[in-house]
């Protein structure tokens, strides 16, 4: 680019962002050209940046953090978007499961559509969750049984976290844990913004044989405040249609299982 070599610090930095903001993710190499500077002036940009919590620092290179990156939507604010993709994965992570199973259910909105498909699909099981409504949901059941953790109910979430809801968690084993995130990152491993809710997360991951995480396609190579489990610390990652094939393959190639619904 014309000019950039004559910029001042402050507004190469500022190009950066611009740059990241368009493409998610970029390399010394191409931030080198771009500006103009050496790869050392680059390095020492990026980390200023990352110092500010504007960026996120790679190996070689830099990843775009998004505005919600500590912050997360109501579950009101959340139950009505993208309906179809959160129904799609409801549709096939119960495929996953089989009668007589005791599942894990998280906490969010695509948690309660599992909850529904569970519902319509009449599969006998007990499913242990901390979400309200996700509980409320399945009691209409005749053949479910319903396990609701006790604990701090976090306002505006309509769940319980917290020690005493972990501690309940832990006198229970799970055959399948259907976890949801706000970001997963073949890099920088799965995410939330909320620390109370990682640890929950956590806690579920590790009383479950089997772990299954469901994410819509924009939660893909997005990352979080509170990162709860290694991209390979999980057997499957769910998403939905529109995710991109590219970024599938991409993952496959890494040895991560990842499917998309229908």
């Amino acid at each position: 680019m014309a000019g950039t070599s004559n910029m001042f610090a402050q507004e190469r930095k500022n190009l950066i962002l611009e740059t990241l903001q368009q493409k998610k993710r970029v390399t010394i190499a191409e931030l080198t050209d771009l500006l103009q500077v050496s790869g050392t002036t680059v390095r020492t940009y990026l980390t200023e940046l990352e110092q500010q919590h504007k960026l996120l620092r790679t190996h070689g290179g830099a990843m775009w953090i998004d505005a919600g990156y500590g912050t997360e939507e109501t579950m009101d604010a959340r139950q009505g978007k993208d309906l179809p993709q959160k129904q799609a994965i409801a549709r096939l992570a119960v495929q996953e499961l089989n009668a007589k199973e005791t599942i894990f259910l998280d906490t969010g909105t695509t948690c309660v559509q599992i909850a529904e498909e569970l519902l319509y699909r009449k599969i006998p099981m007990t499913a242990v969750t901390n979400d309200v409504r996700v509980a409320l949901t399945l009691q209409k059941s005749n053949v479910l049984q319903v396990v609701m953790l006790g604990g701090t109910l976090r306002n505006a979430y309509e769940c319980t976290l917290g020690a005493g809801m972990i501690e309940e968690m832990e006198r229970y084993y799970f055959d399948t844990a259907l976890i949801a995130a706000n970001g997963v990152s073949a890099e920088y491993g799965i995410s939330t913004p909320h620390p109370e809710t990682a640890q929950a997360k956590r806690a579920a991951l590790k009383q479950a044989k089997r772990s299954i995480v469901v994410v819509d396609h924009t939660k893909l190579e997005k990352v979080t405040a509170t990162k709860f489990a290694d991209i390979h610390d999980v057997d499957e990652i769910l998403t939905d249609p529109e995710a991109s094939e590219q970024l599938l393959a991409q993952y496959q190639q890494q040895g991560i299982r990842i499917r998309k619904g229908e």
